[in-house]
């Protein structure tokens, strides 16, 4: 499933089976964009089938990911201004794979962990470097669940889908990422800037009190260790 633009629905993309290929996807304003609930062959395991969620644009939504009884790979997709985030529940047989993928501005959290399995993260990008462990958890650090790690990436990864401007408002969606605004909307706060007036230099994203003022993180691309 490809190059689709899924929008205000009550599941975006559900798939009960193994093998699915989900790709450069819009996922925009639904309540949760992306389900994987298979139990078949254990999993994907024992068949060696997997479900891959690949390069897919998740913004809006009250829910980005429901991983569950799923062989998966997650990579190079990017979560910006949802409710919330990832949430992984493993069974024995079944594999978790994540690399690459962008998690912008959240209200919730960007990951949440049911199992008692590890899970690597692999190498990410976060908005708010300061909120990531309070955003990664596993209710409440259980000693019955397992633990969450990554590898910490300092600017966002590139791909097909953020040289695009989805709302049309001068910027594509990398540059969206790197501001904090969100790519589903030309006017992110309401303050009557475009989005590409903000990332001139006249206004904060997040805040429709500023004026001229605007704070963008940078630095090398590399990455840092971390766990929670």
């Amino acid at each position: 499933m490809t190059n689709n633009v899924i929008r205000d629905n009550g599941v975006g993309i559900s798939a009960t089976s193994t093998g699915a290929d989900i790709q450069n996807n819009y996922l925009v304003g639904n309540n949760r964009a992306i389900q994987l609930s298979g139990l078949s062959c254990t999993g994907g395991g024992a068949c060696g089938y997997r479900t891959y969620a690949t390069g897919n644009l998740l913004v809006g939504n009250n829910e980005s990911m429901l991983l569950r009884a799923h062989s998966v790979e997650i990579s190079d997709n990017d979560l910006t201004c949802n409710i919330q985030g990832i949430t992984l529940n493993q069974y024995g047989g079944s594999q978790a794979t994540f690399t690459g993928n962008n998690f912008g501005s959240v209200e919730n959290f960007h990951f949440r962990l049911e199992s008692s399995f590890e899970v690597e993260l692999g190498p990410s990008w976060f908005y708010s470097t300061s909120e990531i462990d309070a955003r990664i958890y596993d209710f409440e650090d259980d000693s019955g669940l397992g633990e969450v790690t990554y590898q910490l990436f300092e600017l966002p990864f590139q791909g097909e889908l953020k040289q695009i401007d989805y709302d049309g408002d001068g910027l594509d969606d990398y540059r969206e990422l790197l501001q904090n605004s969100c790519p589903d909307r030309a006017d992110t706060d309401g303050d009557s800037y475009s989005e590409k007036e903000v990332f001139d230099g006249v206004t904060d994203p997040r805040n429709p009190k500023s004026n001229h003022e605007v704070i963008f993180m940078s630095g090398f691309e590399g990455w840092e260790a971390g766990s929670n």
